[in-house]
């Protein structure tokens, strides 16, 4: 029951996804990548008529790709990183509780900034703001070296969980068109899972890039209910179980009071014979 009480941490209602992915030929480098997807969403954003629209490289419930967080004060973590665009943080509900939010402007060429999960921001500077520090992050490829970028914190993002068990709220988010890369997901507003409007949808994309592939449209909440599903079937079936339990045990104590007191019967008589009244012999029997 717990469990179905977690706050993830985002505002699912309304909002739809869909995966995006694109052509390593056509679109060799992050730089090019990059332009596709400003030139996706600002389609996106006339499609849907101002409504916000926004992209990252993953979703909320999926455990980002793990990285390390170095502040250079001795402070060194393990967490996760994604890369989101200009609106994300509008579009699935998560708060800003210090600076800001990515902007435009954060692109390929800008200064690399960051925006961190509030855990992860008090784990790495404790007593003092995060906000305009720069902390090293660190990925670890299949081979050779680590890879490592200095990123600027621009803001302080509160926590989100990516499963109801999930213990580990050191994340960050970096802009996506300083890191984009081939598969993305479309985060819409609601309205696009009918048939009809995914057709538009589908019309929208290929006028930006008809070879850009995008998978079908899912509405986040429904998302969010099939990761609850289980300790759903699990807290109707145990209460169900305990139910049961409880009125075996009852019937139990029942059934034993009974025969105590049919075995006494003539005990109880000599009792009620010298003044015990119908509670004192009840309360006998309960006690014993």
């Amino acid at each position: 029951m717990r469990m179905l009480a977690v706050d993830f941490g985002i505002r699912p209602e309304g909002v739809s996804l869909a995966g995006v992915q694109v052509r390593q030929q056509s679109y060799p480098d992050a730089l090019s990548r990059a332009a596709l997807y400003q030139r996706l969403l600002d389609r996106m954003s006339a499609f849907t008529q101002g409504g916000t629209v926004a992209m990252g490289d993953w979703w909320p419930l999926q455990a980002p790709p793990a990285r390390q967080f170095d502040a250079g004060n001795g402070a060194i973590v393990d967490g996760g990183t994604m890369a989101v665009s200009a609106g994300y943080f509008e579009a699935l509900g998560i708060r800003l509780r210090e600076g800001r939010a990515f902007a435009g402007t954060d692109t390929a060429g800008a200064e690399p900034v960051v925006v961190l999960a509030e855990s992860l921001a008090r784990r790495v500077w404790p007593s003092m703001p995060a906000v305009g520090q720069t902390v090293r992050i660190s990925t670890r490829p299949p081979s050779g070296p680590p890879l490592t970028q200095i990123y600027r914190v621009v803001g302080i993002a509160a926590d989100v969980r990516q499963t109801h068990a999930d213990t580990n709220l050191l994340d960050a988010y970096v802009p996506l068109l300083q890191n984009a890369g081939r598969f993305t997901f479309l985060f819409l507003p609601p309205g696009v899972t009918t048939p009809a409007r995914q057709r538009e949808l589908r019309e929208a994309v290929a006028e930006v890039d008809a070879e850009v592939s995008m998978g079908t449209p899912q509405v986040l909440q429904d998302a969010l209910d099939r990761e609850r599903l289980r300790p759903r079937v699990l807290a109707s079936m145990l209460s169900a179980f305990a139910g049961f339990a409880a009125l075996l045990a009852l019937l139990g104590m029942y059934g034993v009071v009974s025969y105590a007191v049919r075995q006494r019967e003539r005990e109880v008589a000599v009792r009620m014979a010298v003044g015990a009244d119908r509670r004192s012999v009840t309360v006998l029997f309960l006690r014993q």
